[in-house]
């Protein structure tokens, strides 16, 4: 995949706001969206025990570029959740607005102070998920975060799978808070709108300072002289560009051991972020049905967003690629309907890849995904995967007649992997991580193809799954990584 940076700086004239759509996973493991008493709530999907993140599991991001018109789009999260009924009174989407995000969803946001003069800079972004957490005095939710925000939802006390997450919404409001008559029905219920942490007594604030805002903290700090003051200021964010396209806001890299930067050719790749052992797990990334189709069903091009920086390594709020789901790493389930996976989309090909993508011991029906490499790979260096390991046709793609990786053992086309020769097939049927993982222990059969191309192989029936060699099969039974590898035997 090749994004070129005047795709990201180009300024075309716009008639009126171009609006972004921001993605919000209707379902994950940890949590699922739904319609209660108090309006849209989080509901838990799983029994969490106290002092559990409560969303280990799910797509957690801020977002602050809010302007009228955008949208929240509910989209169905991991591909399974796609074949199950929508929760109860969940539209599509809902409108997004500058009111919504300073008066009722948003959330103060701490970012770094590049100049170290102040405790962070302040502003008001939303936050996926927890933006959809109505407020309770007695909350089972409470966010120990430090600078850069609050995306740590811990539990308080013991969830049961179904209860609704609360949290408190006082603790995290200054002198603008939200004023309504609360009905949480806790004993402790203040009913009247309650106190925001500004108002409080001196010896209530040191009290409740461990479980405030970040922003509230630093604030407080400052105040008592314990710290420098936090600035506030409204970030710039690139203009809007209009192509015609659905643009779509996702989290960037952070937490990732990976980076997103231009090659001397001004295209946008994936670069690693430290050095990796062969068979070492390189990152995770999101997965789920495509979110935006034609009448037909087509799947149709989409301008990515990226959302607030969490990390060093992330790029700005509001950077920009357009994705082609034809002319990227966008893989295929085995119904062959087109996946979408974020900014892992960006990897680029080769024919002698340093990554393997998914593979053997995963699901399509898992929201993460993960990628291992098949050789030591350098810090700084650009990552790879054979698109013909992905996908089992790409002759739609007008990249897909030629190859210029000029590795070795270029087949020189990226058609997919029913247009390899028989012996680059049975090659790539033999990549693998397992026999780099422990040495001496050979490779499980397909386990660097995709189980699109796995489904494809079964129907002509080949089924690659379930074979392997015999050195794996006599040397894995004590080996709890090889074991673990079977595990997945029903994807087939």
């Amino acid at each position: 995949m090749m994004v070129k940076s005047a795709d990201l700086l180009t300024i075309l004239p716009t008639d009126g706001p171009v609006p972004n759509k921001i993605l919000f996973p209707i379902r994950t493991e940890d949590y699922y969206v739904q319609k209660g008493k108090n309006g849209f709530g989080l509901f838990a999907a799983r029994n969490i025990k106290k002092g559990e993140v409560v969303f280990s599991d799910s797509l957690e991001y801020m977002y602050g570029d809010v302007q009228e018109g955008d949208e929240i789009i509910f989209t169905d999260g991991a591909v399974k959740f796609g074949y199950l009924k929508r929760p109860r009174g969940v539209p599509d989407s809902i409108p997004s607005t500058r009111d919504m995000l300073i008066r009722t969803h948003g959330v103060d946001y701490l970012l770094p102070d590049p100049t170290n003069e102040f405790a962070g800079v302040g502003m008001t972004a939303l936050e996926v998920p927890g933006m959809l957490m109505n407020h309770s005095c007695d909350p089972n939710v409470f966010s120990p975060e430090g600078i850069g925000g609050g995306l740590d939802g811990i539990a308080s006390r013991d969830i049961k799978k179904g209860e609704e997450f609360t949290d408190n919404y006082f603790l995290h409001d200054d002198e603008k808070g939200v004023v309504f008559e609360c009905k949480c029905g806790a004993p402790n219920c203040v009913r009247d709108g309650g106190i925001i942490f500004e108002n409080r007594s001196q010896i209530e604030k040191e009290k409740l300072l461990p479980s405030v805002s970040a922003v509230l903290r630093a604030e407080y700090e400052a105040e008592v002289g314990r710290g420098p003051p936090v600035k506030w200021d409204k970030p710039t964010f690139p203009q809007r560009i209009s192509s015609g396209a659905p643009r779509l806001v996702f989290p960037g890299t952070f937490g990732a051991d990976v980076l997103i930067k231009q090659d001397d050719d001004g295209n946008f790749a994936l670069y690693s972020g430290r050095d990796f052992t062969a068979g070492e797990k390189v990152y995770e990334y999101w997965q789920e049905n495509w979110p935006f189709v034609s009448d037909s069903g087509d799947p149709i091009s989409i301008d990515l967003v990226l959302a607030c920086p969490e990390g060093k390594n992330d790029l700005p709020e509001g950077t920009l690629f357009h994705l082609d789901p034809k002319e990227i790493a966008a893989a295929k389930d085995k119904r062959d309907k087109v996946l979408f996976s974020g900014w892992s989309m960006l990897i680029e090909h080769s024919c002698e890849p340093n990554l393997i993508v998914g593979g053997k011991g995963e699901s399509d029906y898992d929201n993460w995904r993960s990628t291992y490499a098949t050789k030591d790979i350098r810090q700084g260096e650009k990552l790879t995967a054979d698109y013909n390991c992905i996908l089992w046709d790409r002759t739609e793609s007008q990249n897909a007649a030629y190859c210029t990786c000029g590795s070795e053992k270029c087949v020189g086309a990226k058609k997919g992997f029913k247009y390899l020769s028989r012996n680059e097939q049975e090659e790539r049927k033999l990549w693998g991580v397992t026999h780099m993982r422990d040495k001496g222990v050979s490779p499980q059969i397909g386990e660097a193809l995709s189980s699109h191309v796995r489904e494809h192989l079964r129907r002509m029936g080949d089924d690659v799954m379930s074979s392997s060699s015999s050195s794996s099969s006599s040397s894995s039974s004590s080996d709890d990584d090889s074991s673990s590898d079977d595990e997945s035997s029903s994807d087939a």
